[in-house]
């Protein structure tokens, strides 16, 4: 079983962040500080933000694996409840490489694979994990 890079995590936490900086932002504008109103709804998107940050994310992370065994694709995610995805290795069709702006820092990214009547996206790859990946779905391109 193949692992996403420990990064990945590490790039999910900062695009969180985002959203935490709007609520904030929108919670200052629209409530009085310190009023009834401003603590609920600062205490909502608070416990939103620690609940993603501590919680879901690192849970997100460590559930999601993939592997290439007996002629599939096989994912392996699911926060709450487990899911396995399996993709069979003669169906692919093509792979596209997807990188953001804090993933080409540290060379990680992410692939959608494209096959027959579904899709599998694998996240938090690096390069060389990429190109292995590659040559694994398509050995017959290599030889040429």
């Amino acid at each position: 079983m193949k692992r996403p890079h420990p990064a990945m995590l590490t790039i999910w936490r900062l695009y969180l962040l985002l959203p935490g900086f709007v609520a904030a932002f929108l919670s200052a504008l629209f409530f009085q500080p310190r009023s009834v109103p401003w603590l609920l709804v600062t205490g909502l998107w608070v416990a939103g933000f620690l609940f993603m940050y501590f919680f879901y994310l690192p849970a997100k992370y460590h559930r999601l694996s993939y592997t290439i065994a007996e002629g599939q694709l096989v994912k392996h995610s699911g926060v709450f409840y487990r899911r396995v995805l399996r993709m069979p290795l003669r169906s692919v069709r093509y792979t596209s490489l997807y990188m953001n702006p804090l993933g080409s820092f540290w060379k990680i990214g992410s692939v959608l694979v494209v096959a027959a009547g579904g899709r599998m996206m694998l996240p938090g790859l690096r390069l060389e994990e990429i190109e292995s990946l590659n040559r694994a779905l398509f050995p017959s391109s290599q030889a040429r």
